[in-house]
């Protein structure tokens, strides 16, 4: 089984298609559903429609005191990750890795110097202001940038501003990373829907033939992080990323989410947004 395959459901037939199918039409037939029924049921019996709409406020409420709820405790527990010395807990790894579970990279004799960091990131149209954030935050982020790889996937069909932009962005940072990429994603390719992940899928498998398989880099050393092109991570990030990587059970079967939060360009952004 070739596990680095990225299909697509162009590729499924028969009942396999008809099933995702149907599940990709059901939570858009739910959503009008509700509310043309809310319609309906308000004509020909509204005590119901009324029921319902109470019961369903209701549990919006209920949903969001949830959600509050735990909003505030990733808060104070980001606050807590934050003040760790991620770096001083990579380097003592090797003092704690009794503990740690018998799967995990770490156990095995891994240090945080055997991980490769891979970073995607995708782009359309953005200004070269707020490309040059994301790439600034590589850079201050505390890890040794020399050892990570960046690929900038753009598109294509921009045309000549994109490569406008890869070609400053080369200049000013190629010399900060062991490896910085920039691809261009071809329009109109067949079967392909537009946006970021048909970008980052195309820059993925390109950088793996072009470098990663002619370096004969192993993969199961790279850690790929996508980030969105206005990301900026935090301080120590990678080393974090990098511990919780060496130190989780079952390392890849697992994927690493951080808490995204919306401030970093909230007074830039357009008011509706």
């Amino acid at each position: 089984m070739n596990y680095l395959k990225i299909s697509k459901a162009t590729e499924l037939s028969g009942s396999d298609r008809k099933i995702y199918r149907a599940l990709e039409i059901l939570p858009g037939f739910l959503s009008l559903g509700t509310l043309l029924g809310l319609i309906v049921l308000s004509y020909f019996n509204p005590i119901w429609a009324a029921y319902f709409i109470i019961a369903f406020n209701v549990y919006y409420l209920l949903l969001v005191i949830f959600l509050a709820i735990y909003l505030i405790n990733s808060y104070f527990k980001m606050k807590e990750n934050k003040k760790i010395d991620w770096l001083l807990k990579c380097q003592n790894l090797s003092s704690e890795k009794d503990s740690l579970p018998v799967s995990s990279l770490a156990r095995q004799g891994w240090s945080w110097e055997d991980v490769i960091h891979l970073v995607i990131l995708p782009t359309y149209n953005e200004s070269l202001d707020v490309i040059r954030t994301s790439f600034d935050s590589l850079i201050n982020n505390g890890y040794p940038n020399q050892e990570m790889l960046v690929v900038l996937a753009m598109e294509e069909r921009v045309g000549e501003s994109a490569k406008e932009k890869a070609k400053i962005i080369e200049a000013e940072y190629k010399h900060y990373f062991k490896k910085l990429f920039i691809s261009f994603h071809p329009d109109n390719i067949e079967g392909e829907l537009k946006g970021k992940g048909a970008n980052q899928a195309f820059a993925g498998k390109l950088f793996k033939r072009e470098f990663i398989d002619k370096e004969g880099i192993d993969y199961d050393k790279i850690l790929v992080s996508v980030f969105d092109i206005d990301t900026v991570a935090t301080f120590n990030y990678f080393y974090c990323l990098t511990y919780k990587f060496l130190t989780v059970e079952n390392p890849y079967r697992a994927s690493y989410q951080p808490i995204p939060v919306y401030h970093n360009n909230v007074w830039q952004a357009p008011f509706f947004a």
